[in-house]
């Protein structure tokens, strides 16, 4: 797994994340996250690449369901991370 996926699954078990209800957030909030708590060297396109990569491994999920290509850079969604994602992410801190 890449080292960016693992960053992006840290930020998501970051206690903002954990609220309930869980924020909305954007992209760009998620790109700043990333860079303040995972990798500074983030950049926008290796964020939209992390989220697509852990949502497809189901290691993430957001509402809504689809982010369609076009509005990534405005939409509002919430996402955390699936049980899977937690223990991938476990696995892969443990090595």
């Amino acid at each position: 797994m890449a080292d960016l996926d693992i960053a992006f699954l840290k930020v998501l078990t970051a206690k903002p994340f954990q609220r309930d209800p869980r924020p909305q957030v954007t992209i760009g909030k998620l790109h700043t996250a990333m860079q303040r708590m995972g990798d500074p060297d983030a950049t926008f396109e290796d964020v939209v690449s992390s989220l697509q990569r852990t949502k497809g491994r189901g290691l993430s999920n957001t509402s809504p369901k689809i982010l369609m290509p076009d509005e990534l850079k405005t939409v509002t969604f919430q996402i955390w991370i699936t049980p899977l994602g937690r223990d991938t992410l476990h696995t892969e801190l443990s090595k």
